[in-house]
């Protein structure tokens, strides 16, 4: 009984070691399907995502992925105005909508005053951004360093210790 026992407890273990091992793995640049995803600013110019980045290149960047009729998006937003407040000296902010609405994608950055850059990705929730990083909740947070490379995966708090770490 005692051998089984242990050896239940060792297999839990290791399980638990190897499930947080993966969590923590993931890619460390954007694929070029991703890159070539085709991105709307708020005056309507169309832009690759690879463009997006190469813009935001020398500063780490926050991004954001949401929508205006996401009620979890929303109630995230104070969150994400409070780390630009905070972070946006030595950061970019990048939010990137799924919304399917441009009118509503505009209106609600004007209701929630949200600062930073802006762009709407075409797509919908379907995207080749969403369908690279495995969309599969929103808000979804992730970090940038100064070269586009991905340094935070995951988090759905905008002011999650991961991120904070890495914002500077």
């Amino acid at each position: 009984m005692n051998k089984n026992l242990c050896f239940f407890l060792l297999a839990l273990l290791c399980s638990y070691f190897l499930q947080a091992q993966s969590k923590r793995e993931f890619p460390r640049q954007f694929s070029d399907t991703a890159l070539n995803a085709k991105l709307i600013n708020l005056q309507g110019d169309t832009f690759s995502f690879k463009e997006v980045l190469q813009k935001n290149q020398g500063k780490s960047c926050f991004v954001d992925m949401w929508a205006s009729w996401c009620k979890d998006c929303i109630q995230g937003l104070p969150k994400a105005k409070e780390m630009f407040d905070i972070y946006e000296k030595n950061n970019h902010f990048l939010f990137l909508s799924i919304d399917k609405s441009t009118d509503k994608w505009k209106e609600a950055i004007d209701k929630y005053d949200l600062r930073g850059q802006h762009y709407l990705i075409l797509g919908e929730w379907k995207n080749p951004i969403g369908n690279f990083i495995k969309l599969d909740w929103i808000p979804r947070y992730m970090v940038l360093d100064g070269k586009a490379n991905i340094i935070e995966w995951k988090e759905i708090q905008a002011d999650h210790e991961n991120i904070q770490k890495k914002l500077k």
